[in-house]
C-alpha cells in the first residue's frame, strides 16, 4: 500500500519565551533614614540650618572665641552639606570643650559624607564613651556601619539606640533592613510593623514589607503594602512597577499593565517596565503592543537581549516568521550559546520551510540539550521534508527511546520506512501509532481501510 500521500506530522514544541524580571527591589541601599541630626543647641530648635548659621555668625563677630557659636556654626554647616567647614567648626567647639558629645557626633556625620569613614568612628565611639544613653549616636553609628557593609555592628547599634529610645521609627526601620539583608524575614517584618506603626507615612518601610510579603508568596499583603505606599507618594514610579509584578502574580494582567504604564509615565525611561508590559501584552494574545515595548527597551539598550528574544517570539506566534529569524539570529549573535534562540529559529525556519537552515538550528540544540526528546523528533521530521528519510530514521528512533510514547514521531518513522521500500515497517509504525491513540493517523489508515 502507498503512503507516500500522507501528510508529515511535525512534534513542535512549545515556543520558549523570556520571562518576565523578577519585581525591582525596593531601594535597598543600606539603610534608607540618612543620618539624624538633633537639635543645633537648647532653645533654637525649629530653626532652619541657614537661620542657625546667620545667628552663629553673628555671634562670633562679637565674640571670636564663642565655643558655642563654633558648634552651632559646624552643626549649621553640616546640616546645608559644607562638611569641610563643618569639621573645622566643630573642631574648634571640640578644642574649647574636650568633653561636647554632641560636637563628636556631628563632626563624625561630616567625616562619613567626606569618605574618612576612620576618623568619623573614632568619633562616634568618642561621643558615645561621653554619653553613652544617646539613641541618636548609636543609630547614626549604625548608619556608619552599614554604609561600611558591616551588618552585624549596625545591627548591634539599632538596637541599643532602640533600648535607649523605643519611639525611634528610623531605628526599628534600619534594623529591618540589615535583618533582611542577614535572611531574618521575620525579625524584619516586625521591625517593619514597629516602624509603620510610630510612622505611618514611612513609605519606604511599605515598599520593604511589601517585597519581603512577596518573596513569601503572601501576595495579597504585598498589594496592600504597594498601594499604601502608593497613596502616600503617588509619585514613585517603582512601587507602580512593583505592584504591577504582583498583579501579574495574581492572574491580573490588565490592572498589571495599568501600573506598568503609570510607572513608565513616571518615568519614560524604566526599561524594566517596558519589558514586562511587553510580557503582560503577549499574555492577553496582545501581540503588537508587546512588540512596541520590547522595541522600545531595544532602543533604550541595543544589547539587551531578553527584548529582541520575547520580541522575536511575540512575531513568530503573530505569524511574522521572518521578523522572528531577525531577531533570533540577533539573539544568538550576541550569546552564541543561547540555546533557546537556536531552538525556536529552527521552528521559525520550519514554519517558512527552510528545511536546511532547520536542521543546522535544531543540531545545535542537540548539543545543548542531548536527551530532548523534541529536538531530535523535529529534526527528524526536517530530514523526511528534504527527503533524507535514512537521517530521519536514526533521530525519530532516539526520539521514540528517550520518550517511547511519542506517536507523532513513530507515524513519522513510519513515513521514513515508506520512502524507503519498507511497507512492512512502515505500517507497523503507523499501527503503532493508531493503537497509541494518535488520531491523525486513525483517520488516514482508515482513509486507506487499513485496521490497527
Amino acid at each position: 500500500m502507498d503512503i507516500r500521500s500522507m501528510l508529515l506530522w511535525i512534534a513542535i514544541l512549545a515556543l520558549s519565551c523570556w520571562p518576565n524580571l523578577p519585581f525591582a527591589q525596593a531601594q535597598e541601599k543600606g539603610s534608607e533614614a540618612s543620618f539624624q541630626m538633633g537639635p543645633s543647641v537648647s532653645g533654637q530648635e525649629g530653626l532652619t540650618p541657614k537661620q542657625v548659621l546667620e545667628q552663629a555668625n553673628w555671634a562670633l563677630k562679637r565674640n571670636p572665641r564663642d565655643a558655642k557659636a563654633y558648634f552651632r556654626r559646624g552643626w549649621a554647616h553640616g546640616a546645608l552639606g559644607n562638611h569641610r567647614q563643618a569639621i573645622e567648626d566643630l573642631g574648634k567647639a571640640i578644642e574649647a570643650h574636650p568633653d561636647h558629645a554632641e560636637a563628636y557626633a556631628s563632626r563624625a556625620i561630616s567625616y562619613t559624607h567626606l569618605g574618612n569613614h576612620d576618623r568619623a568612628l573614632k568619633d562616634f565611639e568618642r561621643a558615645i564613651d561621653l554619653d553613652p544613653k544617646n539613641a541618636l549616636f548609636y543609630f547614626n553609628r549604625g548608619v556608619l556601619f552599614d554604609i561600611l557593609g558591616d551588618s552585624q555592628q549596625a545591627l548591634g547599634d539599632y538596637s541599643r539606640a532602640i533600648e535607649n529610645d523605643t519611639q525611634n521609627a528610623a531605628a526599628y526601620h534600619n534594623r529591618a533592613v540589615v535583618y533582611h539583608k542577614l535572611g531574618d524575614r521575620r525579625r524584619a517584618l516586625e521591625d517593619f510593623r514597629q516602624a509603620i506603626e510610630l510612622n505611618p507615612k514611612n513609605v519606604h518601610a511599605y515598599l520593604h514589607r511589601a517585597a519581603i510579603q512577596s518573596a513569601q508568596g503572601n501576595q495579597r499583603q504585598a498589594l496592600e503594602d504597594y498601594s499604601k505606599a502608593i497613596e502616600l507618594n503617588p509619585k514613585l514610579a517603582d512601587a507602580y512597577f512593583n505592584r504591577a509584578v504582583i498583579h501579574g502574580l495574581l492572574g491580573n494582567p490588565a490592572l498589571s499593565i495599568q501600573d506598568y504604564s503609570k510607572a513608565i509615565e513616571l518615568n519614560p525611561k524604566l526599561a524594566d517596565a517596558y519589558f514586562n508590559r511587553g510580557v503582560a501584552h503577549g499574555s492577553v494574545k496582545n501581540y503588537r503592543s508587546a512588540i512596541e515595548d520590547y522595541t522600545k527597551v531595544i532602543e533604550l539598550n541595543p544589547r539587551e537581549a531578553r527584548a529582541y528574544f520575547n520580541r522575536a517570539v511575540m512575531y513568530q506566534t503573530a505569524g511574522d516568521h521572518a521578523k522572528a529569524i531577525e531577531d533570533y539570529s540577533q539573539v544568538i549573535q550576541m550569546n552564541p550559546r543561547e540555546e533557546k534562540a537556536y531552538y525556536n529559529r529552527a521552528i521559525a525556519y520550519l514554519s517558512v520551510e527552510e528545511y536546511g537552515k532547520a536542521i543546522e538550528d535544531l543540531s545545535r540544540s542537540i548539543e545543548f540539550r542531548p536527551k530532548e526528546a523534541g529536538l531530535y523528533a523535529n529534526r527528524g521530521a526536517a530530514y523526511l521534508k528534504v527527503n533524507r528519510p535514512q537521517q530521519a530514521i536514526e533521530d525519530l528512533n532516539r526520539a521514540i527511546e528517550l520518550n517511547p510514547q511519542d506517536s507523532a514521531s513513530i507515524a513519522n518513522r513510519g513515513m521514513a520506512y515508506n520512502m524507503l521500500g519498507d511497507h512492512e515497517r512502515a505500517i507497523a509504525d503507523l499501527k503503532t501509532a493508531a493503537r497509541m491513540g494518535n488520531q491523525r493517523v486513525q483517520e488516514i489508515l482508515k482513509s486507506q481501510k487499513i485496521d490497527w
